[in-house]
C-alpha cells in the first residue's frame, strides 16, 4: 500500500514537472500539433474487401508528422457495426506509457485532418457537405482536428460532440476510474498540462459551421459542470440534446449506441449534410 502511493505520488510529480515544461515551450496549442502537409501524405495501402452487401475499403495514409494512420470507407451505406473498446488502460499503465499516450494524442487530430484531406480527393466524396463526428474520447480531440482543419483552408459545415466535457483536467479529476480519489485532482492537473494541445477548450470557440452537442442524462464518467462547459463552448448555431442513460458504453450498450446513432442521423438529415438512404446508392462513410 505504501510503495503504491510513493509511486503514484512520484509518477504525478514527474508528469506534472514535464507538463510545466511542456506548457511553457508550447504556448500555442495549434502550433504544438503535429500536422502533415497534404502533399506529403502518401497512400501506403487501399484494399476492397466484400462484406455482407457492401463494399470496405481499407486504408492507410502514412507522413512524418502524423504517423500511419488505417481507417476504413464503408461503401454503401450502413456502417459496419461500431466496434467498442473491449479494454481500457488503468491509471497504473497510463502513468507508466505516459510519454507514449501523450505522443499518440496529440498525433490524433493531425491524422484525421489527413484523412479529411484524403476524402475530400475522393470521387463519391462531396467536399461541399463534409461533417466531423465524435463520441466519448472521439469528442474530446475533434474540436483541436477540426481547428486543423479550418487552418488548412477546408470546411467542417456540420459538427456532432457527443459525451465529452472540458477542461479535460476537471473530467479526469471527476472520473470513477482515474484512480483512487485522493490522486485524481494531481491527475487532472497533470492532464491540463500535458494535454494542453488538444483541449477542447481552447479549440471550440474558433470551429465554424453548425454543432450538435449530445449529453448523458446520468453520466458518470463525465462530471455535470465539465458537461456544460463543453456545451457553452461550443460555437453557435448548436443544438444540444440530452439523452436519457448513461455514458456511452455503460449499460445497455447497444441499445444507447442505436439510440446515438439515429439522433445523429435525423440531425444531419434535417441539415442537409447527407442523403436519406437509397436502395443502389453509393455513398462513402469513414471509420477511424
Amino acid at each position: 500500500m505504501r510503495r503504491g502511493l510513493i509511486a503514484g505520488t512520484a509518477a504525478v510529480v514527474v508528469a506534472l514537472a514535464v507538463g510545466i515544461g511542456v506548457s511553457r515551450i508550447a504556448s500555442d496549442p495549434l502550433a504544438a500539433l503535429p500536422r502533415e502537409a497534404t502533399s506529403r501524405v502518401a497512400v501506403v495501402e487501399e484494399a476492397l474487401e466484400p462484406w455482407q452487401g457492401r463494399t470496405l475499403l481499407h486504408v492507410a495514409l502514412e507522413g512524418e508528422a502524423v504517423g500511419r494512420v488505417r481507417f476504413v470507407v464503408s461503401l454503401p451505406d450502413p456502417m459496419p457495426p461500431w466496434p467498442l473498446p473491449s479494454r481500457e488502460p488503468g491509471t497504473g499503465e497510463i502513468v507508466r506509457r505516459l510519454p507514449e499516450f501523450r505522443r499518440k494524442v496529440l498525433t490524433v487530430p493531425g491524422q484525421v485532418d489527413a484523412i479529411l484531406a484524403w476524402a475530400s480527393r475522393q470521387a463519391w466524396a462531396d467536399p461541399d457537405r463534409v461533417s466531423l463526428l465524435g463520441f466519448s474520447l472521439g469528442a474530446f480531440v475533434v474540436p483541436a482536428a477540426q481547428r486543423l482543419a479550418q487552418d488548412r483552408g477546408a470546411s467542417v459545415r456540420w459538427t456532432i460532440l457527443g459525451y465529452a466535457g472540458a477542461p479535460i483536467g476537471a473530467v479526469i479529476a471527476g472520473h470513477p476510474k482515474a484512480g483512487p480519489p485522493w490522486i485524481r485532482p494531481a491527475l487532472g492537473t497533470a492532464a491540463d498540462l500535458l494535454l494542453r494541445p488538444v483541449e477542447p477548450s481552447h479549440h471550440l470557440p474558433h470551429l465554424r459551421g453548425r454543432f450538435l452537442v449530445l449529453r448523458a442524462a446520468n453520466d458518470r464518467l463525465i462530471v455535470r459542470a465539465a458537461a456544460e462547459r463543453f456545451a457553452e463552448l461550443t460555437p453557435e448555431p448548436r443544438t444540444v440534446v440530452r439523452i436519457e442513460g448513461d455514458h456511452m458504453g455503460l449499460g445497455d450498450k447497444w441499445k444507447l449506441l442505436a439510440h446515438v446513432i439515429d439522433v445523429s442521423r435525423s440531425w444531419l438529415l434535417e441539415q442537409g449534410a447527407i442523403d436519406p438512404a437509397r436502395s443502389g446508392t453509393v455513398h462513402g462513410r469513414v471509420g477511424w
